[in-house]
């Protein structure tokens, strides 16, 4: 990014900052106030705990901004059911730009299910020039 001279920002959900990196301090304040907050044209985010399925779906109501979204692991496999039935119905309401899953059981699952996702595993090496 920075050799193409592309702008970004990284929202760290921890307490570690340093250039374009900005800790969240792990606050749910914060991402209350992100929602309302003008916003880059593209938005990633790596998934990390239930709660934001939910807070996609409101960013995706509360913003004109592309969402990107990525999954790590294959928690979702190993939830009770009634926790994965709504985990699904919040992943296909969501207006996701693109979901990357790096599991690719958990990609076949949610392609099953009826939800578009793209895999991409977890290391993918540089192209050779």
């Amino acid at each position: 990014l920075i050799e193409k001279k592309i702008r970004y920002r990284i929202f760290n959900h921890s307490y570690h900052s340093g250039p374009n990196v900005f800790a969240t301090n792990k606050s749910g304040l914060w991402y209350i106030k992100y929602l309302f907050k003008k916003k880059a044209p593209l938005i990633h985010f790596h998934h990390f705990f239930t709660f934001h399925y939910l807070y996609f779906l409101a960013l995706t109501c509360f913003s004109r901004s592309k969402l990107i979204v990525t999954i790590h692991g294959e928690d979702i496999l190993k939830y009770s059911r009634l926790k994965t039935r709504c985990i699904l119905f919040l992943l296909k309401i969501t207006k996701f730009q693109t979901l990357l899953v790096v599991s690719h059981q958990l990609s076949d699952y949610l392609s099953d299910m009826g939800i578009e996702n793209l895999w991409l595993p977890a290391y993918v090496p540089p192209r050779r020039q």
